[in-house]
């Protein structure tokens, strides 16, 4: 077996160790209250932004909010139109004969769809062969 030790031994000879780097305690810190202020500043806008919309949601009365001041339009047999509450439900349950004729007050009716004199409908526009 060849002596491996020769070529080792004198790499071990040529090596210089490299300086060394400086020591972290030698080298000043650098301050960590900008991320505390940081936090700080989030957690105050968060604050203001939360105070500013309770304000507002105080300060708009209910009215505002629910009455329709004639800006959206309105739709076609919508004055018939009752939405299902629980009370509805349960008064129409006590009130009919059975569950199913209950449930059959409570149906809405189907919109009625209106085409236009000489319109077909677009299903029969796209099966036409060309």
């Amino acid at each position: 077996m060849p002596d491996l030790d020769d070529p080792f031994e004198t790499y071990l000879k040529k090596f210089r160790p490299l300086d060394p780097a400086p020591f972290l305690a030698d080298v000043p810190a650098k301050a960590p209250e900008k991320r505390r202020h940081l936090g700080i500043t989030i957690w105050a806008l968060a604050l203001a932004a939360t105070a500013i919309l309770a304000i507002l949601l105080v300060r708009i009365p209910a009215h505002h909010l629910t009455e329709n001041k004639g800006h959206a339009p309105q739709l076609r047999g919508a004055k018939d139109f009752q939405p299902l509450t629980l009370n509805r439900a349960d008064r129409a349950l006590a009130e009919s004969a059975s569950i199913e004729a209950a449930l059959d007050s409570l149906e809405s009716k189907p919109a009625r769809i209106s085409v236009l004199k000489g319109a077909g409908s677009a299903l029969a526009a796209l099966s036409e062969e060309n």
